[in-house]
């Protein structure tokens, strides 16, 4: 018998354009939606203006003042955009949604960078009975025309409406060293950027190539309207009305920024020039380093006491690293990486490590890079997960003989860019807690939960997925943990830097239908102690681990050894 959802007609979609030429991530929110069995396109609204002509003059002052601007973006295209796929990239859609009836219309423009609509067109959207009206075209749009779809207008701004308005998205965060960049979609009202956020997300912000962050970006959000588009279906609009980014206000107290100036562009290149240039020296000098420590069990939360703080260091041979370190009774399993190799696998000392610490035991290798072996018991038997996004699965592994001896007993998922899959028991359910990388997207912002009856059972999504998309605190850092009546999720802070600390959250919320947690604090790496990143703790029945990283001098600076 089908569900309630199943028996509901499907949402009736309405898109604004200004042509049928389209940025490939808004062609890709097009299909999701003609391929959804809860949603339709069910009309264009094309803008039929005529731009009004520029003379000689203006063209000529406008390409002068911006041409360190569009130099930079070219070049920029051409160094980072090489081999990927180009989220900004024209995509005709004419032909592939013909079928789709269309409306074209000539705006009322009262104020410069702004579109309202006479009566007749209002009428005739009306007359299609919208559900939801996206805009990818005309302006700034006031008017009846927020109110001609059931649920509104729906639109994307990329960047926070909070700190960024203006153009060009996310430049301006690169500009000022902001280490994230937000993008929203928003109900839209009379109000500019005033409407009701239906999504909220942040990226890490690229040091350097406007064109590899806002790629990210903007293939992640394509994923945005469909996701908010099942929930409105299966739970109604009152359910995305109940969003907390849905009811808060949103003051802003900056400018409108613009296309940057030549002097500001300027500045720009020179301060990202002398970045370049310190990161390649520290490279020729210095080779970043990940090690492990561990120490005795204390009681009470990770967060108390300084970083490192009672904990003995385990450092590499200076050809390798060690990472992503897991207990399991006395064994610590971590990511070896050997540069000579080129991939990871998982390799095992006992605990506690003596002064002249044996060498590490391999204990799992495959023909891809394995890292992330995260390890636990159910049931009497002792299983792993290790990351395998490189063959993008999530593969269970159980041991025969521990530590050393692993066989796959199920793969779990396929065709999915996972890292970092941390499992927890809460006693009656399994749950699986992982950051999955949409297609072109960055594998540090968006955290999903699955759960099941037993670790090889079949795992379901959770209807609030993502949870988390939050670059700063959605990857996994180790295993969830429970504090006296708190359950603690350790995760990463990728903002700026892969590793810059992690963040400890309690878990408030977690049900088949629902998911709220609330952060602690933070473990930030000791950067007197050289400490420069850590990504991963876990806390067994006896020892507690983590990771962290150092630049380690190389003996030959100026060698062409691998890095």
């Amino acid at each position: 018998m089908p569900s309630a959802a199943e028996q509901k007609p499907p949402l009736r979609i309405g898109v604004m354009v200004n042509g049928f030429s389209l940025a490939s991530w808004e062609a890709l929110i097009l299909r999701q939606i003609e391929a959804s069995a809860f949603s339709e396109l069910a009309l264009f609204v094309v803008n039929d203006e005529t731009p009004p002509p520029r003379s000689r003059r203006d063209r000529l002052r406008g390409n002068r003042s911006l041409i360190a601007y569009k130099l930079y973006k070219r070049v920029d295209q051409r160094v980072f955009g090489a081999g990927g796929t180009d989220a900004s990239a024209a995509v005709d859609v004419d032909a592939e949604f013909a079928a789709v009836p269309r409306l074209s219309t000539v705006p009322l423009a009262p104020r410069r960078f702004e579109h309202r609509f006479d009566a007749e067109t209002i009428a005739a959207i009306r007359a299609a009975d919208l559900d939801v009206l996206l805009r990818f075209g005309f302006n700034i749009i006031r008017g009846e025309i927020l109110d001609a779809a059931r649920y509104g207008v729906w639109s994307f701004h990329h960047g926070d409406n909070r700190h960024y308005r203006g153009t060009p998205p996310f430049f301006w965060e690169m500009y000022e060293g902001n280490p994230v960049s937000g993008t929203i979609l928003q109900r839209l009202t009379d109000e500019l950027d005033g409407g009701g956020v239906l999504y909220r997300s942040w990226s890490s912000t690229h040091p350097v190539s406007l064109h590899r962050g806002r790629d990210r970006a903007f293939w992640k959000s394509a994923h945005f309207v469909i996701r908010r588009l099942r929930e409105l279906h299966e739970h109604g609009w009152e359910r995305l009305e109940a969003l907390p980014e849905y009811r808060e206000t949103c003051a802003y107290d900056k400018p409108i920024y613009r296309s940057p100036t030549n002097r500001q562009m300027l500045r720009f290149l020179i301060r990202i020039g002398r970045g370049i240039a310190a990161r390649r020296l520290r490279r020729l000098i210095a080779r970043e380093q990940w090690f492990l420590a561990y120490r005795r069990r204390r009681d009470g939360s990770p967060l108390d006491g300084g970083f490192l703080e009672g904990f003995e260091e385990i450092t590499p041979p200076a050809d390798r690293y060690y990472a992503d370190p897991f207990v399991l009774g006395d064994h610590l399993l971590f990511e070896e990486f050997r540069h000579a190799d080129g991939k990871g696998v998982i390799s095992c000392l006992p605990l506690p490590v003596t002064a002249a610490p044996e060498p590490a035991r391999v204990v799992l290798q495959r023909d891809h890079h394995l890292s992330y072996p995260f390890a636990f018991a159910w049931r009497g038997q002792a299983y792993m997960v290790p990351e395998t996004s490189a063959a993008q699965t999530i593969e269970l592994f159980r041991a025969e003989r521990l530590p050393d001896r692993w066989v796959r007993e199920r793969v779990l998922m396929t065709g999915v860019d996972a890292c970092d899959t941390t499992i927890f028991d809460d006693g009656e359910l399994l749950w699986m807690f992982t950051a999955i990388a949409m297609p072109g997207a960055a594998p540090t912002d968006e955290l999903f939960v699955f759960w099941a009856t037993a670790p090889d059972a079949a795992w379901t999504a959770h209807p609030m997925n993502p949870v988390v998309s939050d670059v700063r605190r959605a990857r996994p850092a180790g295993r969830i943990f429970r504090n006296g009546a708190d359950v603690l999720r350790p995760a990463q802070d990728c903002a700026g830097r892969y590793g810059s600390a992690i963040v400890l959250h309690r878990i408030d919320v977690l049900t088949t239908t629902d998911y709220r947690e609330t952060v602690l604090g933070r473990m930030d790496p000791d950067r007197r102690n050289g400490v420069i990143a850590t990504h991963t703790y876990d806390a067994g029945e006896r020892y507690e681990v983590i990771d962290g990283l150092r630049a380690r001098r190389r003996l030959r600076p100026f060698s062409r050894a691998r890095s």
